[in-house]
């Protein structure tokens, strides 16, 4: 959490200042002809979650520039996300053993389209190495960019993403996320389950949130109780805990605090390789998770998904698309005078002053009965 800090502070004041001195050089004005772009690079350097709601612009962008070549520049937590992705040709790293090559590649892009709501070096970068840049008009970060799209924090995030398609003439908004290559673990399931997946009725659970701001996490004791509900009032019904290696502790407590049959409560973090946790959404009825990265994957994979919200606002970054049918939020945070609390694009994440049972008042406002209820209606 320390070196996240450091890491902002750095972009803030460093950062900043670089981009000051940047918005003094004048920018190239001819304008952008569509047949000659042959390289466009688009910049994620941050979140797991945001990194899969940027994927329909790329996509719109695969299908407006056949031709072009399209390059990411991530980082080691999010590449997986894109080089699963076959509309996306390259995939760069801005890694420190990587520098020397980004710098061999200074007004490589024909495009580079920043989507960082508030990084500073994410804007350096467009800037560095791309002829034209897009980005998002806020801050001295926006004096940087050739062409600028306003950040309307009243959309979606995967709307906003395909608001930066426009100063190159592409109005789009999706009606999906982009689906990921997965691989088949319905076996694996069924036997670890005990039932065909067609008898069965599995039930995922994402307990933990980013280091960034786990006062975003529903309280365990809530996620136990609502396990152990599942269990005892559906005979057919498995619960099975998501999560990276690091998150197998927190799993195992939350078991230890069921009640009732633990035998059909299953602990899978760390367990599954990327393409085969991105395969157990298609063996899941319904995925209850906090507001994190796996549940806008169990979003894009057309998984019935239920997301759980209160420092941030589900109308910006809920599972998408919202309320149709397949995705539902809940959020009580304006039953509080503080949420939402974090608002990427000005990069507020302020420390939780309304702490309840080890999370934010705003989450701890959410009841075990109304999420089962919401659960009950997809088994």
């Amino acid at each position: 959490m320390a070196n996240i800090a450091l890491q902002r502070a750095v972009d803030k004041y460093i950062g900043g200042a670089m981009c000051l001195g940047y918005s003094f050089l004048q920018h190239d004005k001819k304008p952008l002809v569509k047949e000659e772009v042959k390289e466009i690079l688009i910049i994620r350097l941050w979140t797991l979650g945001e990194t899969i709601l940027t994927l329909p612009m790329i996509e719109r962008i695969r299908k407006e520039y056949p031709h072009a070549k399209i390059t990411v520049l991530a980082r080691n937590a999010n590449k997986a996300i894109f080089k699963n992705i076959d509309f996306i040709d390259d995939v760069l790293l801005f890694e420190r053993e990587n520098f020397r090559i980004l710098w061999g590649l200074r007004g490589r892009f024909d495009l580079a389209i920043d989507t960082e709501p508030y990084l500073r070096v994410s804007g350096l970068l467009a800037r560095f190495l791309g002829k034209k840049q897009i980005g998002f008009d806020h801050g001295v970060r926006g004096k940087i960019y050739s062409q600028k799209v306003r950040y309307d924090d009243h959309k979606h995030a995967a709307e906003l993403f395909c608001d930066l398609l426009k100063p190159i003439g592409i109005e789009y908004k999706p009606n999906t996320l982009v689906r990921l290559k997965s691989t088949d673990i319905s076996a694996k399931i069924e036997s670890m389950i005990g039932k065909s997946l067609n008898e069965a009725r599995v039930i995922g659970m994402h307990a933990s949130t980013a280091d960034s701001a786990k006062y975003r996490a529903w309280p365990i004791k809530n996620f136990a109780e609502l396990a152990s509900k599942i269990i005892d009032e559906n005979a057919n019904a498995s619960v099975v805990l998501t999560g990276s290696p690091s998150e197998h502790k927190l799993n195992e407590e939350i078991i230890k605090m069921c009640a009732g049959d633990r035998k059909r409560i299953f602990n899978l973090a760390g367990v599954l390789s990327f393409e085969e946790f991105i395969g157990l959404f298609d063996c899941l009825d319904v995925f209850v998770s906090n507001d994190t990265g796996p549940m806008h994957l169990s979003a894009a994979q057309g998984c019935k998904t239920i997301g759980l919200f209160g420092p941030n606002l589900p109308s910006r970054f809920g599972p998408y698309p919202l309320d149709n049918g397949t995705n539902f939020a809940i959020y009580h945070g304006d039953r509080v005078p503080c949420s939402p609390c974090i608002n990427v694009h000005t990069g507020c994440f302020k420390k939780c002053r309304r702490m309840k049972d080890g999370t934010g008042e705003c989450m701890a406002l959410i009841g075990m009965e109304e999420v089962y209820e919401q659960v009950k209606k997809t088994i």
